[in-house]
């Protein structure tokens, strides 16, 4: 299309039909055709950089969002759009992250001045989160629940946010646990309990996943991430009731039936880790992790051929892991087949030769796995 200069308004209207339809391409092409004859219309240098973000292309966006800045200056939207940008980029960088918090915390000043002041701050809050700030990140997800308040997605990123602070907090304790004062000899923290401090610190995330959990009932992330919490609390009784309300919603995932499985593991209700650890891996992922904690489950109820079926398939998948070949070895070991279970921790040695399977007693003498003593129905066995 011939673009006549006296008529630079007619472009931008092409545009902005096109960009009325969520037509991109079409209308980031006369947004770029229209602002090479008139380039200080910072409104369409800002819709340019939607068309380009709306395509996935980030990277492009940044200039036309640039520019939107450099003619207005003043204006929040503009700011807020460029960080989004620079926080969309594919594996953005450190310093990537600081640009986006830079304009997006512009942003959130300069909206003081309009009606609504927290417009911004979910997003900056996001951004800090990405950037692995997470006091900062909870300041700005408090500031949005101002403007959204009971918001469940903002209730869910606070505890989120609570969790890997309280985590951050919890390594700090341990190590001023672990170093010692040097003028008086003794830890920094010398009554450190590493279980009620993580259940205190832990405590704000609680309370958001509850009230968010309140909000929306149905929301089983909700319930889950309560489960989550009580379960690094070694809470498990509680953990085990939210994570068997989160799947009364949604049986659909497997990492909530393997997480309820974890659970009744970790309470010794076997039969039930079992029948959770079964149904996740019909879901799928079957990961090797899966298998693992399936065949801890069945060597617990003493069904050791089951079990070392399920180390059999999770030594397929992580071959180089000697503690799976060690326990799959003790299931075929406990079943009888002596000569087949050292051949199994002979692998597990090769892997990893500090094993503390290394010696194995048959018949009340003692043998190292690479010896060789013959297997009959009369022999009683057991490794040290």
């Amino acid at each position: 299309m011939h673009l006549d200069p006296s008529n630079s308004m007619f472009p931008f209207q092409l545009g902005d039909q096109f960009f009325a339809l969520r037509k991109w391409r079409p209308a980031a092409k006369y947004y770029e055709q229209a602002l090479l004859l008139t380039p200080d219309h910072a409104f369409y240098w800002n819709k340019l950089g939607v068309c380009y973000a709306e395509l996935g292309r980030n990277l492009a966006a940044l200039r036309p969002y640039r520019m939107a800045c450099w003619l207005e200056p003043h204006n929040p939207t503009h700011h807020f759009n460029l960080g989004v940008a620079w926080r969309g980029l594919n594996d953005p960088r450190a310093e990537d992250l600081q640009h986006s918090i830079t304009h997006m915390q512009r942003a959130h000043e300069l909206a003081v001045y309009t009606s609504n002041p927290n417009a911004f701050a979910e997003q900056l809050g996001m951004a800090y989160f990405q950037a692995r700030n997470y006091h900062n990140a909870s300041v700005y997800f408090r500031l949005a629940l101002k403007t959204s308040p009971g918001d469940p997605g903002l209730l869910n990123m606070l505890g989120v946010t609570q969790v890997h602070l309280a985590r951050e907090l919890m390594e700090q304790q341990e190590e001023r646990h672990l170093n010692i004062d040097p003028h008086t000899s003794r830890p920094l923290l010398p009554h450190f309990d590493s279980r009620l401090a993580l259940a205190h610190l832990l405590t704000p995330a609680q309370q958001a996943y509850a009230e968010a959990a309140h909000q929306a009932p149905r929301r089983e992330v909700f319930l889950f991430n309560l489960g989550m919490l009580h379960y690094d609390r070694q809470e498990y009784t509680a953990a085990r009731d939210y994570f068997k309300q989160a799947v009364a919603i949604d049986g659909s995932l497997g990492n909530y039936h393997s997480q309820l499985g974890d659970t009744h593991l970790e309470l010794g209700e076997n039969s039930e880790a079992a029948s959770s650890y079964e149904r996740a891996l019909a879901i799928g992922p079957a990961t090797s992790g899966l298998h693992f904690q399936h065949g801890r489950a069945l060597h617990r109820l003493e069904r050791y051929a089951d079990a070392a079926q399920a180390f059999e398939r999770a030594a397929a998948l992580e071959p180089e892991n000697a503690n799976i070949y060690r326990w799959w070895g003790s299931c075929v070991f406990e079943a009888g087949r002596i000569d087949q279970a050292l051949e199994i921790f002979a692998k597990a040695l090769a892997i990893d030769p500090y094993s503390p399977l290394r010696y194995y007693k048959l018949n009340h003498e003692t043998y190292s796995v690479g010896e060789w003593a013959p297997p009959s129905d009369n022999n009683t066995a057991a490794f040290l």
